[in-house]
């Protein structure tokens, strides 16, 4: 099933995640199906909102780059815990 998605592009969500599994989370989001399969992000308590009040520090006080390296760690591991789910997936539907 996975060869049909080798070189094309699509969406992880609804191609894989809805189409072809169930999840026991609440929600079928990047950080519910990430955590079930054991990926964990390296801030405490990821979110886009949080990300929004790590912003909203940052620009409070620009001379504190924490909140944006904060911002940086976050959406890259957003981008790894896709990655994981992806790499999930095609470890799965051999």
């Amino acid at each position: 099933m996975l060869e049909t998605y080798k070189g094309k592009e699509y969406d992880l969500y609804s191609d894989l995640i809805v189409a072809y599994s169930d999840w026991p989370t609440y929600s079928y989001g990047i950080k519910q199906i990430a955590k079930q399969i054991g990926f964990t992000w390296r801030d405490p308590d990821p979110s886009g909102a949080n990300s929004i009040a790590w912003y909203n520090q940052y620009l409070a006080n620009p001379t504190d780059e924490a909140p944006l390296r904060r911002i940086l760690a976050y959406n890259e591991d957003d981008c790894f815990a896709m990655a994981a789910v992806k790499d999930y997936f095609e470890q799965a539907l051999r």
